[in-house]
């Protein structure tokens, strides 16, 4: 109980709030183990402080979410797509920090759990993820790949928030790669999916104005050198 509220709450972005239910959830868990349970605790925990700008304190949360998906995966000897979905978001926030080889283990993990589950669902953000890291380490080929793979499996899904990603990952690239056209049109794409989510839609837009600048800036910049 104490987790599904932590999750609302989190949701509704009452980050403290959460965060205490969620510590309330690690002792009531204590005495009772069950290590599913424990593992979406500390991934509800390190999304919480991922939220604060806590990132080191986020980072010990997912590795203990993914260990003890981990071992229940052990424990009851089958795959389950939960621990490839925490794998997924440990990795991402790996490569976000700077750690790409271990991030790059974590991602390739969550897609081959996700092979061995047999689910889709989920599996557009952990492709997309893979696009990061690629493009973080210049290989922009790869990453419009894995990129337009993730666009395409979130389109037949029907997975809104994972398209309108893909699409604003799709624009970044383009934009590297000097493609005016396709970095606007991407990011056209992306606002009309996120029509009716205004928050997301608003990310989008600081994604979009952020990237726009920066091109601005270097085009100012060769035009004065």
């Amino acid at each position: 109980m104490l987790e599904h509220i932590g999750s609302y709450l989190l949701h509704r972005q009452e980050v403290a709030e959460a965060l205490g239910s969620y510590r309330q959830a690690i002792d009531v868990a204590g005495s009772v183990l069950n290590l599913e349970r424990l593992a979406n605790i500390y991934h509800g925990l390190g999304s919480g402080c991922l939220r604060v700008g806590e990132s080191r304190q986020a980072l010990d949360y997912f590795d203990r979410a993914v260990h003890f998906s981990r071992t229940a995966h052990d424990v009851r000897g089958e795959v389950s797509p939960n621990l490839a979905r925490l794998e997924n978001d440990f990795g991402d926030l790996l490569i976000r920090t700077g750690r790409w080889d271990r991030g790059e283990e974590m991602i390739t993990a969550a897609l081959e759990h996700f092979a061995d589950s047999g689910v889709e669902a989920g599996r557009s953000y952990a492709l997309l993820s893979m696009g990061d890291l690629r493009a973080r380490q210049e290989k922009v080929d790869e990453a419009l790949r894995w990129t337009r793979e993730a666009i395409e499996l979130a389109e037949r899904l029907g997975e809104t928030v994972s398209l309108a990603l893909g699409y604003q990952q799709l624009g970044e690239l383009s934009a590297a790669r000097g493609d005016e056209q396709q970095f606007e049109s991407s990011f056209g794409r992306a606002f009309r999916i996120l029509a009716e989510l205004p928050e997301r839609r608003a990310e989008c837009l600081t994604r979009y104005r952020r990237i726009r600048d920066a091109r601005t800036e270097r085009t100012e910049q060769q035009l004065s050198s």
